[in-house]
């Protein structure tokens, strides 16, 4: 089955958008690493017709069992997105950058602040996987989720931490539908 996704559908789909305020873009990668009991989240949320941006990054290990128990949280709500940001080449202002080394394929992830450094290096294992399930309330969305394998390092607080996994990122966005 050939994939309904192309090299377009790693850039934003900012043109095909109806005005509603709530429509979204997102892009979310995970990683972890299991000797060290680590796992993270890389995670952008656009909201072009407002012109702002949200998300950011986490970090937690087995000492958290709540939220606010994170080795490391930076999660922004509303901030400005920069005219004419390119997803598939982007800083955004919550500190997370993504860039596609090869379409729906390959991506370097970065993060950098006092506190932590993270260098990260996605790369794909399967083609996309399309979440459009009847009933699912991802239906009505260009939704997927694609497996891969991601590698590099994250340097938090000044631990040094090798990530090697198998993980997956997860995709969304929504062309204007009549609103109902």
């Amino acid at each position: 089955m050939k994939s309904p996704y192309g090299p377009q559908d790693d850039g934003f789909h900012f043109d095909a958008m109806s005005g509603r305020w709530w429509e979204t873009e997102t892009s979310w990668f995970s990683f972890h690493n299991v000797e060290r009991r680590l796992g993270g989240w890389i995670y952008v949320m656009v909201r072009p017709n407002i012109g702002t941006v949200a998300g950011g990054i986490w970090i937690w290990d087995d000492t958290a069992w709540l939220p606010w128990d994170c080795l490391y949280c930076a999660n922004y709500t509303t901030l400005r997105l920069r005219e004419h940001t390119d997803l598939r080449d982007a800083t955004f202002p919550t500190g997370v950058s993504i860039r596609v080394v090869e379409p729906l394929t390959s991506y370097q992830l970065r993060f950098t602040d006092e506190r932590l450094v993270v260098d990260l290096r996605f790369d794909a294992v399967i083609p996309p996987q399309p979440l459009t399930t009847a009933g699912s309330p991802f239906g009505h969305l260009n939704h997927f989720d694609q497996f891969g394998r991601v590698h590099g390092s994250v340097q938090l607080l000044g631990e040094y931490i090798e990530i090697d996994c198998l993980s997956m990122r997860d995709r969304s966005w929504e062309i204007g539908r009549a609103h109902v």
